[in-house]
């Protein structure tokens, strides 16, 4: 089988949302004791950090995109295979760019903190657990690269929805996800009235996880409602009409990031995230075809390690730019993620290259 086209506007998204992300963290390290985003008229994407949701509703339309394409498993064991192939292939993809990220992440923060050799030392022991991933489980300790909670929430959730979503496909993806996400989503918002906050602890896990879950979930969902989308023929009108709904989410949602919306807020910009994430893989999409450029492959590509080299990124500025103002601060934190994305990614690509030579 040969390998599955990837769709331009989910992956200029990808570049989007990765950079919405690091202008979140610029302005929150350096810009919100200066001029607080909520009273401000102009905000640096201070809803920011919701563009995640964008990529756990994708890995869960794409988790169940690839269960689909299988056949059902005959045993429990191969099920059980299947599962772990299928979560350590998810680690696998980002591990080239984790391991170094991480590195750079823990000797930065260690100067930031100025730890010295046996504090570093201590500090590395503890940051154990967040290097294999097992940091939203509830494992405190170091967490030099923090931006990687993401990661470890999608694969403890995807640990739990795959197998089940592989063993009663139809069922799961047609009752259970959509039961499941807006359960999980009115009950943060009754309890807490958002999705952001990390580090919120529930009782037995982290709001995180249980925003993946519930996100995650939602697009499993999507997966089911796209298909039937797909189905219908649509005139060329039509095509225009739902490509302008499909780009006016996204923008909207972009804009929405810098308003002064209370939190619960978020949960709009998660339902217009889910529209805009569906018609992007609809078939009726006028939009993948337009944006189908290498370029646009190209940033979608690169927005993983963009994601992975904020925190280093950060931690540079703090130590060489303690000197000017804070926009400039915001500034060269992002000059100097970008550079270091731009490293690795020429490194990661070269060694890939030659693998397969």
């Amino acid at each position: 089988m040969g390998r599955k086209r990837r769709i331009s506007s989910i992956e200029l998204c990808r570049f989007l949302f990765s950079l919405t992300v690091v202008l979140f963290h610029a302005q929150d390290s350096f810009l919100s004791h200066v001029v607080d985003p909520y009273v401000a008229r102009f905000t640096l994407f201070a809803h920011g950090n919701c563009a995640v949701e964008f990529f756990f509703l994708v890995s869960g339309y794409l988790m169940a995109a690839s269960v689909g394409r299988k056949a059902e498993p005959t045993s429990g064991e191969e099920l059980a295979r299947d599962t772990q192939s299928f979560v350590l292939g998810k680690a696998r993809s980002v591990w080239p760019y984790h391991v170094p990220l991480f590195v750079t992440s823990l000797i930065t923060a260690a100067l930031v903190m100025g730890l010295g050799v046996v504090g570093t030392a201590e500090y590395a022991l503890r940051s154990i657990p967040s290097f294999f991933f097992l940091q939203m489980l509830g494992f405190k300790g170091g967490n030099p690269n923090s931006v990687e909670w993401y990661i470890s929430a999608m694969l403890i959730v995807m640990t739990v929805l795959y197998p089940m979503l592989r063993r009663h496909y139809h069922m799961f993806k047609k009752v259970v996800a959509p039961l499941l996400s807006l359960a999980v989503l009115g009950w943060l918002f009754r309890e807490s009235g958002q999705l952001t906050g990390v580090s919120a602890w529930c009782g037995i896990t982290y709001r995180s996880v249980l925003r993946a879950l519930a996100e995650i979930a939602l697009g499993i969902w999507l997966h089911d409602i796209v298909q039937h989308l797909d189905q219908l023929q649509l005139s060329r009108g039509q095509q225009r009409l739902l490509s302008f709904v499909q780009a006016a989410s996204i923008v909207t949602v972009l804009a929405g990031f810098c308003t002064t919306m209370n939190t619960q807020a978020e949960f709009l910009f998660l339902l217009l995230l889910a529209v805009g994430v569906a018609l992007s893989f609809s078939r009726h999409s006028l939009l993948n075809d337009l944006l189908d450029r290498k370029a646009i492959l190209w940033l979608g590509a690169f927005s993983t390690p963009l994601y992975l080299s904020q925190v280093t990124g950060l931690n540079l500025t703090k130590l060489v730019g303690g000197g000017i103002l804070p926009v400039g601060q915001v500034a060269l934190a992002v000059g100097l993620t970008f550079a270091i994305a731009l490293a690795f990614h020429a490194l990661v690509r070269a060694r890939t290259r030659t693998r397969r030579a």
